[in-house]
């Protein structure tokens, strides 16, 4: 059976202020183990803490915001 993986981007948030991130990298490869695949935007996790090395470093891509938003699945902080 050949399955197609679901693609889930991560926008970098705009809201002012909003230093959170919706997914973290230690919670990547629970995604990819259930069919996921992550995409990330450029710099999407620095007000949290997280590069975009350590993202790539637990599975993602790191893509365009135009690319995130063309995900199957898109999860933010703050719409």
């Amino acid at each position: 059976m050949d399955t197609q993986r679901i693609v889930v981007g991560v926008p970098r948030e705009t809201f002012p202020g909003e230093a959170r991130v919706a997914l973290v990298p230690a919670v990547l490869p629970q995604l990819s183990k259930a069919g996921m695949d992550v995409i990330v935007e450029s710099h999407a996790g620095e007000p949290a803490g997280f590069s975009d090395e350590s993202y790539v470093a637990h599975g993602a891509r790191i893509e365009s915001r135009d690319d995130v938003f063309g995900a199957d699945v898109v999860v933010q902080v703050r719409t």
